[in-house]
């Protein structure tokens, strides 16, 4: 709880994963790649109640061994490649009777292993501190360190074009506005007022370093992950 708002965590989790293979029981420092989400939300100072949303028994064995409330089975028809995120929220919300008792959702997804509980109760204490009204949502992200004022988009089979025309050879990066891109490690939303979308009008965001922002979707990411989980998971 925050301020007398009381908070609750959805982490929701699939058996099957197309980039990488059970990608959310890999096994990462030891632990299923699941048990960081876990961890965080469980250490969290503000959260109140966390749930389990997945279609898979042997996650469910992992979340009731971890001490993870699952009030529910995700059915099968909401657990494909094509499933969308807020239908998974809708049932969440219709089949967890005490859902409606909470003012905040937050929801979580595995495969941001390095997103810590202080992450989320920073990004909790900034989406409450910015007294949300009516569609406002938060969502984490990191900053394009790239060059991402030259990205070039595909007009036909032989050319491209510049995304924004205003770029030319002589403007200095400097002079570019930042960018960022959401890193897929926490929402955040009011029960009342969200209608099944984060990205909305007014989108406050919460910015993660590189490293604590790396989204595991390939061999390759979680290649990555584990050469940094010595340094990161402390």
């Amino acid at each position: 709880m925050i301020k007398n708002k009381k908070i609750i965590c959805l982490i929701v989790a699939k058996k099957k994963s197309t980039g990488l293979k059970n990608k959310n029981i890999l096994r990462l420092a030891g632990k299923p790649l699941i048990h960081w989400t876990f961890r965080a939300a469980k250490k969290s100072k503000f959260i109140d109640q966390v749930i389990l949303s997945t279609d898979s028994k042997f996650i469910i064995k992992i979340a009731k061994k971890e001490k993870i409330l699952v009030p529910f089975i995700r059915p099968r028809k909401l657990a494909q490649v094509n499933s969308s995120i807020y239908d998974v929220i809708s049932h969440a919300k219709k089949n967890y009777s005490s859902f409606k008792k909470y003012d905040y959702l937050i929801l979580l997804q595995p495969t941001t292993p390095f997103r810590s509980s202080h992450h989320l109760d920073s990004a909790l204490k900034k989406f409450v501190r910015l007294r949300t009204k009516n569609q406002t949502t938060l969502v984490s992200v990191t900053k394009i360190v790239k060059k991402a004022h030259w990205l070039l988009k595909k007009i036909n089979k032989d050319y491209i074009k510049l995304l924004n025309n205003k770029i030319t050879k002589y403007v200095n990066r400097q002079d570019v506005e930042d960018l960022y891109l959401p890193n897929g490690a926490i929402y955040i939303c009011k029960i009342k007022t969200f209608k099944n979308n984060f990205y909305t009008k007014k989108i406050a965001f919460f910015l993660m370093d590189e490293d604590s922002s790396i989204d595991i979707d390939s061999k390759k990411d979680f290649d990555l992950a584990k050469t940094k989980a010595k340094k990161l998971l402390k």
